[in-house]
């Protein structure tokens, strides 16, 4: 308030008018659709990982050391466009993995891209999830790799998720990044949450690994839920 005088020597409090807060920007509704459009074309132009055209991706997951079976939620795509900024640099065979928001619902594909002999494709990131809906949330979800049982495990990589299955036994999700396994919410029903890190470098702005650290504030949060958690770190 401020006094405003009103010519007999006394001032009254008058209020200040603010404009009113910007309001949120409009999701362009356009984009959205595209975008959707794009997602639901190419996981239908997916192919099983058990069929014989997806040699290249079963080649690269025996490649990493792995014999587990892979997943029905992971599917093969025979020829992915790689996109580096309007610059097309190819296609590619690749794996195709939903990304699941917190709330279960399909956000986006992550792609992994390959050769034709089961190698990491010779482009700039061979792992890239593709843009999505604005109205959706990917924070706090994963890629449900096998159903949810009471203890559940998680891990940024896929290839570090079916590891861990493979080892433990565990229903593994993979988190994708360290940021995402920081923000993990676990789902309904799950009593023991079990992280496994990526054993990072230490760097400036995570001076223990970027992946350590993400594992460790997972477990402070999940405890705060309720939910037992451990984190465990490579030798």
């Amino acid at each position: 308030e401020v006094g405003v005088g009103n010519g007999s020597g006394r001032y009254l409090a008058t209020a200040i008018r603010r404009p009113p807060p910007p309001a949120a920007p409009p999701v362009n509704e356009i984009d959205s659709a595209r975008r959707r459009e794009i997602l639901n074309k190419v996981w239908c132009e997916s192919i099983s990982m058990k069929a014989p055209a997806a040699e290249p991706a079963r080649l690269y997951l025996a490649r990493r050391g792995l014999s587990v079976e892979a997943p029905s939620t992971l599917r093969f795509h025979p020829s992915l466009l790689y996109m580096d900024g309007d610059e097309v640099l190819g296609y590619f065979p690749g794996i195709l993995a939903v990304v699941l928001g917190q709330n279960g619902a399909p956000v986006t594909i992550h792609r992994t891209y390959l050769t034709a002999e089961g190698a990491k494709a010779p482009v700039p990131s061979p792992k890239k999830l593709m843009a999505y809906p604005e109205d959706q949330k990917i924070i706090g979800g994963a890629i449900q790799l096998y159903p949810a049982t009471r203890v559940l495990a998680v891990a940024e990589g896929l290839e570090t998720s079916l590891a861990v299955m493979e080892g433990t036994g565990i229903p593994t999700w993979a988190t994708v990044n360290a940021v995402m396994m920081e923000n993990f919410v676990p789902p309904p029903g799950v009593e023991q949450l079990i992280a496994f890190a990526d054993k990072d470098s230490p760097s400036k702005m995570h001076p223990s690994g970027h992946g350590q650290e993400a594992s460790k504030a997972l477990v402070l949060k999940t405890w705060k839920r309720g939910i037992k958690a451990m984190a465990i770190t490579p030798s």
